[in-house]
């Protein structure tokens, strides 16, 4: 529309010029219109430059007229429209504003002129009563719900967690919920937690309790929390294994004498490592474990991931003489007869059972017939 508009100030002011020009020049002036146009030359008019008249041949004063008014139409059109300016515009004359000094603020109207933005509040969290979880002095509070239990472990009944809750110096009552889980269970999510039977709660300006548990087993505790004007939050802390037990040895037993071939079980729901003479020992494919021979002993060590551990010492048979050989050589159970005469191999010697110790090279006689454990050192 603003270029409209200049086309009719230049118009008027050639149709001026026209008027004072003698006849000839007006058919002159009229002839070079086209050629005005095309090399754009301005008009000059008292020393001041003015835009180039841009107008075909063919068009004419109502024509022009015709097109203000269609502008004229859109413009109103647009005010009409909700009298809302675009935000495009609006950024336009801002800039515009901004650049000539003038600020831009006063641009915008009123009603358009947008508000600060709104942090939105969380109800549980502002002024609402905070839930402190802490085991062994380290803080263990959760307020994720929903998702997997990490578990780690502990070799004692004493309390798991010692729970304290506050609101500003205000009164508050203290729930808590020790439950036992799977390993591969998940938390409780809010809804769930809400319906929990919570029993009955400890209420002061700083409630506290501690958990103790009677059992071993796999431990979540869930907290809530209930202040002023009823606001409450959850939390929970966990898991925890509670395993008291050392690892059970299966198979062998304490300071008896084993065969070669002899294999054992180690039995521990939370089992570690397994060692033979401070070796780490490769359990076959059902589990269980093989004694190894060293001449002397063999001694098993398990431990589980609470730091409960268990140990055994075993003696592992050599081979017996054979049915001529009257010599004891090495390590193991040999059949004896009473009245038959044997020797063993120097060296030191004790019999299983028998606290004493024999000097080897000597030759020696059993009471009575039956199996007998030479441990040689």
């Amino acid at each position: 529309m603003y270029r409209n508009w200049k086309k009719l100030a230049a118009l008027g002011l050639a149709v001026l010029i026209g008027c004072m020009m003698p006849m000839s020049t007006m058919l002159a002036a009229g002839q070079d219109v086209e050629t005005v146009q095309d090399t754009e030359e301005d008009i000059v008019l008292d020393g001041e430059a003015a835009d180039v008249v841009d107008i075909s041949d063919d068009e004419s004063v109502p024509e022009d007229e015709a097109d203000l008014s269609k502008d004229d139409t859109q413009k109103d059109d647009a005010d009409e429209d909700d009298g809302n300016i675009g935000d495009e515009a609006i950024v336009d004359e801002i800039d515009e504003a901004a650049a000539d000094g003038d600020g831009g603020s006063e641009i915008i109207p009123e009603a358009r002129r947008k508000a600060p933005a709104r942090v939105a509040e969380d109800p549980q969290s502002v002024g609402a009563p905070v839930i402190v979880i802490k085991r062994q002095g380290q803080d263990k509070t959760q307020h994720t719900f929903g998702g997997e239990i990490e578990f780690e472990y502990v070799n004692s009944w004493a309390p798991l967690f010692d729970v304290s809750a506050s609101q500003d110096g205000e009164d508050v009552t203290l729930f808590c919920y020790l439950e036992k889980v799977d390993k591969d269970g998940k938390v409780r999510n809010e809804e769930q937690i809400e319906k929990l039977g919570w029993g009955n709660g400890t209420t002061g300006p700083s409630p506290s309790v501690n958990t103790p548990v009677l059992n071993d087993g796999n431990y979540v505790l869930y907290v809530k929390a209930v202040g002023k004007d009823n606001q409450t939050t959850y939390a929970w802390a966990g898991g925890v294994v509670v395993d008291t037990e050392q690892p059970e040895v299966i198979g062998v037993e304490d300071g008896k004498t084993y065969s070669e071939d002899t294999v054992f079980q180690v039995k521990d729901d939370n089992l570690e490592s397994v060692t033979i003479n401070e070796q780490p020992a490769v359990p076959e494919a059902d589990g269980s474990y093989k004694v190894v021979t060293n001449g002397t002993s063999c001694v098993i060590k398990a431990k589980d991931k609470a730091d409960n551990s268990t140990s055994c010492s075993i003696t592992i048979l050599g081979e017996g003489p054979g049915e001529e050989s009257d010599v004891i050589s090495k390590n193991g159970t040999y059949s004896l007869k009473s009245g038959k005469a044997y020797q063993m191999t120097a060296g030191r010697w004790k019999l299983a059972g028998d606290k004493a110790v024999y000097q080897g090279g000597n030759t020696f006689y059993v009471g009575s017939d039956g199996d007998y454990t030479f441990i040689k050192y």
